[in-house]
């Protein structure tokens, strides 16, 4: 339906069709079919990457944690049907006067934050949040004399979050996409990069992880796992939907009919 602007002042009138986004939705029958083939693909794609990508990537990971930090050899874990060998971080016994030492360093560090003046941006909440969980996890240990899990069990919690993120992804994905004028090509295309980012940044996370745990020890097993452990990733998929929706806001421009003066 075109819209009429009446001319005033000498003004020509010019037309412009409404945007309808809800042309581009696709809700026939076979743009169903064409979802289940792609969550049944993408879970295809996924079990492969498992099998043949992940597996070999925890091995090469625990050779360079067995090379670079202080372990007790490995563990084989098996989750979903996916058999990941893993490091074993030899953890140093925490002291309690690191604890304490450690939990009041980081409660001042939270004071310092919640006083400065100045505004109150993502970064410092950050920090904030970081120096909370540790004054918390310090003080805890003080008084406790423990902390978290031992080396094997905290490798075993982040490689399982990270394979169930990992099957998380075609569900995901096909459900963003079910209704976005995406072909059946770019549906799988953004399943493989999700999939191979996740997959890099598990295996990154563990190696990395191991060497720090060997470094500062068990007491920052909880910042490391709730400020930069897999549960963060869920973001990423959050930034895909973005990117999604983005692509989609390029491709219905087109149809829009911008009002002009003559």
């Amino acid at each position: 339906m075109a819209v009429a602007s009446t001319g005033s002042l000498g003004r020509t009138p010019t037309r412009s069709r409404p945007h309808r986004a809800h042309r581009t939705l696709r809700s026939s029958p076979w743009h169903a079919l064409e979802s289940v083939l792609v969550l049944v693909g993408g879970y295809a794609i996924v079990a492969a990457a498992l099998l043949f990508v992940w597996t070999r990537g925890c091995d090469a990971v625990t050779a360079f944690v067995t090379a670079h930090a202080a372990t007790a050899g490995h563990f084989n874990d098996r989750i979903a049907g996916v058999l990941s060998v893993l490091p074993i971080v030899r953890l140093a016994p925490l002291s309690l006067f690191s604890a304490l030492t450690i939990g009041s360093i980081a409660a001042g560090v939270l004071l310092v934050a919640a006083l400065l003046p100045g505004r109150h941006g993502p970064l410092r909440h950050w920090i904030a949040a970081n120096a909370l969980v540790l004054a918390v996890t310090g003080l805890w240990a003080f008084f406790t004399g423990a902390v978290a899990y031992d080396g094997a069990s905290f490798m075993e919690l982040v490689e399982r979050t990270s394979v169930l993120l990992i099957l998380a992804i075609p569900l995901f994905s096909t459900a963003v996409t079910m209704v976005l004028p995406f072909s059946l090509f770019e549906r799988f295309v953004m399943i493989v990069l999700l999939c191979a980012a996740e997959i890099a940044l598990g295996l990154v996370r563990i190696a990395a992880f191991s060497v720090i745990l060997d470094r500062a020890g068990v007491i920052a097993e909880p910042n490391l796992y709730l400020f930069f452990g897999p549960l963060i990733d869920v973001s990423y998929l959050i930034g895909a939907y973005a990117i999604a929706a983005w692509l989609l806001a390029r491709r219905t421009a087109r149809d829009r009919e911008a009002w002009a003066w003559r």
